[in-house]
């Protein structure tokens, strides 16, 4: 879904659209974090439930490695924007350098993990490594680039984090965590996007641009969308 930013951002860039390559990378972050976040925060609410309803409850101790593994692919998706943005303009030097520190760091830590603490070793190898290397390409990226950290967690993750945990704390409210059945597994699922969605809109985590937008590919959305801009 972010192999367009490459192209996008190739062109940008040799035309010398600076303050639009800013915003297609602020705004890539966006709606990723519309999807990422709240399917991070879902993956950890329901994770038990699921795994002893899909595999018995014999083998709820996988619930949490795989609620770690959700958390760990989406760490790494949160860098694609920046790396196309990057590449788009023929510095490789922060992807590579966080990629190769990453590998490295998996490596020796799995080595030692996994010798002593088994499956979960790993898990753990995976996510720290997973992490550092975000951390690091973030920091490499922003040096490079000059845009603000602020702006890129205020603007796109800040609201998407507390509507996901308002979501998450309704379906908390409403539902029993020992006699939750497939049936009350998708009320949550349903319950947590509802929530999750009116919560957005509520903050106006999504501007003119956006509503404009999701007007055109939807235009069933049309009426909706000018009564929530105002026009």
């Amino acid at each position: 879904m972010l192999s367009p930013l490459l192209a996008a951002a190739s062109e940008l860039d040799a035309k010398g659209h600076g303050e639009k390559l800013q915003e297609l990378y602020y705004r890539a972050h966006k709606y990723m974090a519309v999807f990422s976040v709240p399917m991070v925060v879902l993956a950890s609410l329901l994770c038990r439930p699921f795994v002893n309803l899909w595999l018995g409850t014999h083998l709820s101790v996988v619930a949490v490695p795989l609620a770690l593994l959700v958390l760990t692919n989406i760490v790494v998706v949160t860098t694609g924007p920046g790396v196309y943005v990057s590449v788009g303009q023929g510095e490789l030097a922060p992807a590579v350098n966080s990629a190769v520190s990453s590998t490295v760091l998996n490596l020796a830590m799995s080595f030692f993990l996994i010798r002593h603490y088994g499956f979960a070793g790993a898990v753990m190898g995976t996510l720290v490594s997973a992490c550092v290397g975000t951390t690091l390409f973030m920091y490499l990226f922003h040096r490079y680039s000059g845009y603000p950290y602020k702006r890129l967690f205020t603007e796109s993750y800040l609201k998407p984090m507390s509507a996901s945990l308002a979501g998450a704390g309704t379906c908390l409210l409403i539902s029993s965590r020992r006699t939750l059945g497939w049936g009350g597994l998708m009320l949550e699922v349903v319950v947590f996007g509802v929530v999750y969605l009116l919560a957005l809109v509520i903050t106006r985590f999504f501007d003119k641009f956006d509503l404009n937008q999701a007007a055109r590919l939807l235009p069933v959305l049309g009426p909706a969308v000018r009564r929530v801009s105002g026009e």
